[in-house]
């Protein structure tokens, strides 16, 4: 006798965050970011662990708020696991950096990725912000061949 065959629920077909999905996508300028898919649970989680709480002066009560600082900071902890073709002569162009307190020589080197300056170019960069967090939960920019491989896997028709 056969054994009954499993069904297999959505749920049971979800990849799991500890199956990380990785991509490596262009900011601007040659600045290259290679970032980790984020779930909405994930991101659910992240934004909890940033609640804090404010006084309203106006309702006189003490009122939930996402503190962005820390958001921001544990968003990139999250999303961004390395860069490419950062220099300090690009970072020049997209944050208030003096160039001047470094030697020249290293201007047009490319900066090794460390989480720390990448926390200091998001909260002083422009839009970069957004674009970490419309681009780590876009599952199509993980899943490039994803509509290959649904082509591939539907059952072919047979012509009678």
């Amino acid at each position: 006798m056969d054994a009954p065959i499993k069904k297999i629920t959505l749920g049971d077909a979800i990849i799991s965050d500890k199956e990380k999905m990785t991509a490596e996508v262009e900011y601007k300028d040659g600045i290259f970011l290679t970032l980790q898919f984020i779930s909405r649970n994930t991101l659910n989680s992240i934004s909890r662990t940033c609640v804090v709480q404010k006084y309203n002066e106006v309702t006189k009560s003490r009122q939930p708020q996402i503190d962005s600082d820390r958001f921001a900071e544990s968003f990139c902890r999250r999303a961004v696991v390395g860069w490419r073709g950062v220099t300090l002569r690009k970072l020049a162009r997209l944050i208030p950096l003096d160039l001047k307190r470094f030697p020249v020589e290293d201007h047009d080197a490319e900066r090794p990725f460390e989480i720390a300056d990448l926390i200091t170019v998001v909260k002083n960069a422009y839009e970069l912000d957004n674009f970490l967090q419309d681009t780590a939960v876009d599952l199509k920019i993980f899943r490039p061949d994803l509509e290959a491989e649904l082509k591939n896997s539907q059952p072919s028709q047979s012509i009678t």
